[in-house]
C-alpha cells in the first residue's frame, strides 16, 4: 500500500488535502512527521532529506505554494519558523 494523507490506499495513489498536488502533500506530510519526531520545525534541508530530494529549491517552492494555500505559515528570514495551520485529516476507518 502507498502512503496517503488519509491512511493506506492503492499502490501509487496519494490522497491530497484541499487540492494540493501530490508532491506538495508529501512535503506537508514530511513537515508534520519531522515536527512529530523532533519536536521542532524542520529546516528546508531537513525536509529535503525526508523527501529524498536533491535540492532545497524544490522544497522552497512547495513551502510557497503551501503558504499560499493556507496550509503552513513561514516567517521570512527566520530559520525553522514553519507552522502547520491545517489539522491532520481524520483517518478513515476501513474494514
Amino acid at each position: 500500500m502507498a502512503e496517503t494523507a488519509n491512511g493506506p490506499g492503492p499502490a501509487g495513489e496519494i490522497q491530497t488535502e484541499r487540492g494540493l498536488s501530490q508532491s506538495q502533500q508529501l512535503t506537508l506530510n514530511a513537515v508534520r512527521q519531522y515536527i512529530d519526531q523532533h519536536g521542532i520545525p524542520p529546516s528546508f534541508r531537513d525536509v529535503m532529506v525526508v523527501r529524498q530530494l536533491a535540492s532545497t529549491s524544490t522544497i522552497q517552492a512547495h513551502f510557497k505554494h503551501l503558504q499560499a494555500a493556507g496550509a503552513i505559515d513561514v516567517r521570512d528570514g527566520v530559520p525553522r519558523s514553519v507552522r502547520v495551520l491545517w489539522p491532520r485529516p481524520k483517518r478513515r476507518r476501513g474494514g
